[in-house]
């Protein structure tokens, strides 16, 4: 009795085993069928990488291989990561295969909405499934259309930089920089806080408010590395700064720029341009630094042997500096007014925090420094005023498409928001002499008053 009771819970030990082996197998097995199934799907679409114009469409075709009875329950789903730059037709489409094949071939349109560049993936599921069997992802770059007043704009603007170097050169006077130097404390104050603290803020900036978007922090950090421009005197001359060390320092951060610009371009810069997968376009860079050395060169030759030619540069120098600007910026716009798409709260923060944050930073050292009053203010001006016309044409000259359409908006926010502190400031002198003037009239009032009181005793 005892033996026969083990032998039967020992026979219920085997089958137990064996249940549970027939179960191990059979979830490999399923598992491994699963697996094949999947791997049984295959993607290939043509064209994988596209450029395609703003405002056109383009056909992608995809062939699509998969098990023989599985198109009944499969779906074909095409997904654009961002809409506002490319839109796809028909995203989501039954497979249909032709007969007596393992093949499904499918085509899909891509319309480009707006300039940039993002993926669109091509996935296989089946139905009420959400994961995919299957995912292709294809590239694509919307660009614009290079119209004739975009030619006409290119050109311009390279005529235009190169005339207002030219007049540099001509206008450049080495004995005011001599006597400045004499004393070079001030100059070199103001000349580290520009050449140094304006590119590191930018980059930081760029940094802080787009973590993401490439193209704009190479927008922000090109527009903190450019020398100061043209309107700085203009400003000194109108808050009542020291205009000499203003034209000092500009001349200085300009002469500078041939060198501090590549050198910032290739050491920050380079790792904006690593975090995009971008490449440094190391030789356009030089040819445009090159491309300012030269005409700077014929300027001074223009002084040193046609000096009356020289005397009417020297005239309209400061002229010249701002229609320069304000032909580059408004001529942007009409151009290019696809740039106002771009502007967000983000464009117009990073517009004002440069120039601001420029002026604020210099006046508090130059301050700190013990300076006078007009030099603070030369300082702080030439420290905020970035030439951004320079910064648009480094830009469009040295990025290809479309990330130097892309980038533009931000040197134009800049230009925009730099001159609201500086017009405030103005507003605020303006009101400080008439309430001076008016309590000077008070007081002469009153003097009056006294004394023909004191006649007629």
């Amino acid at each position: 009795m005892c033996h026969t009771t083990i032998n039967f819970k020992m026979l219920s030990s085997r089958n137990f085993l064996l249940i549970c082996f027939g179960v191990a197998v059979t979830c490999v097995a399923s598992a491994a069928s699963t697996n094949a199934t999947a791997s049984e799907w295959q993607i290939s679409c043509t064209p994988q990488n596209s450029t395609i114009v703003m405002y056109t469409s383009a056909n992608v075709t995809c062939d699509i291989q998969g098990p023989e009875k599985a198109y009944s329950e499969h779906t074909i789903i095409v997904h654009s990561n961002n809409p506002d730059v490319i839109e796809v037709k028909n995203t989501e489409v039954w497979l249909k295969k032709e007969k007596d094949t393992q093949y499904y071939p499918e085509s899909f349109n891509v319309y480009g909405v707006f300039i940039g560049q993002t993926n669109v993936s091509v996935q296989i599921r089946r139905k009420h499934d959400a994961e995919p069997e299957a995912t292709e992802n294809l590239n694509f770059i919307v660009i614009r259309k290079m119209s004739t007043l975009d030619i006409v704009f290119h050109v311009s603007v390279i005529g235009l930089i190169t005339l207002m170097y030219v007049n540099f050169g001509a206008a450049f006077n080495w004995g005011a920089l001599k006597e400045n130097m004499r004393r070079p404390v001030v100059p070199i104050l103001g000349f580290g806080i520009q050449v140094i603290c304006m590119p590191l803020i930018s980059f930081m900036l760029g940094r802080l408010i787009f973590p993401d978007n490439v193209p704009m922090q190479l927008g922000l950090f090109f527009s903190g590395i450019v020398p100061s421009g043209g309107a700085s005197n203009m400003w000194t001359l109108i808050l009542g700064g020291n205009l000499d060390l203003s034209i000092t320092l500009t001349t200085m951060s300009t002469l500078a720029a041939f060198a501090s610009m590549p050198f910032w371009i290739f050491t920050l810069g380079r790792v904006i341009y690593h975090d995009g997968n971008m490449s440094v376009p190391y030789t356009r860079i030089m040819h445009f630094s090159m491309c300012l050395i030269i005409p700077l060169f014929v300027g001074y030759l223009i002084q040193r042997f046609l000096p009356r030619l020289s005397q009417f540069l020297v005239r309209i120098l400061k002229g010249l500096s701002g229609a320069l600007l304000a032909f580059i910026i408004v001529f942007a716009m009409i151009t290019q007014a696809y740039i106002f798409k771009l502007f967000s709260w983000k464009i117009v923060l990073a517009g004002m925090c440069l120039p601001w944050s420029g002026y604020i930073l210099a006046f508090s050292i130059a301050k700190l420094c013990g300076r006078e009053h007009p030099d603070v203010l030369a300082i702080a001006v030439e420290t905020g005023i970035q030439n951004t016309g320079i910064a648009i044409g480094l830009l469009k000259t040295t990025l290809l498409q479309p990330a130097g359409d892309l980038t533009v908006v931000v040197p134009v926010a800049v230009a925009v928001m730099t001159p609201f502190p500086l017009l405030a400031v103005y507003l605020y002198q303006m009101a400080r002499r008439r309430i001076q003037q008016k309590e000077l009239l008070h007081d002469e009032a009153l003097s009056l008053s006294k004394f023909a009181h004191v006649n007629e005793r």
